[in-house]
């Protein structure tokens, strides 16, 4: 039964209330955040989450790099545990790129 619940957690934290999925190709800079590799538009000066990447390698960090994926946009809610004790998170909304590919522009 807890295990349920735990699902039913996990399922209601991780729900999506935006979710995009279009082709996007962003120039920026290539940087390492706490919860993974990110690029920062030149555009717009967001983030954007690369999927599967835990860091840049050393080469291509802080390089300014053009990515094309496929844009997910998540939007998290507060999640609280078993005893209504508000977890460490992130949260509002999480731009994930999939299926990424990238080089290197100067």
């Amino acid at each position: 039964m807890k295990n349920i619940i735990i699902i039913i957690l996990l399922m209601s934290y991780l729900s999506c209330v935006t979710m995009k999925n279009q082709s996007v190709e962003i120039t920026g800079k290539a940087e390492d955040m706490k919860a993974g590799a990110v690029i920062i538009s030149n555009q717009n000066n967001k983030f954007y989450f690369i999927d599967g990447i835990k860091s840049w390698p050393e080469k291509i960090r802080g390089k300014i790099i053009t990515l094309t994926g496929i844009l997910k946009i998540f939007d998290t809610k507060l999640s609280k545990d078993d005893e209504s004790v508000i977890k460490q998170q992130a949260l509002g909304e999480k731009k994930l790129i999939l299926n990424p590919k990238w080089r290197i522009k100067y």
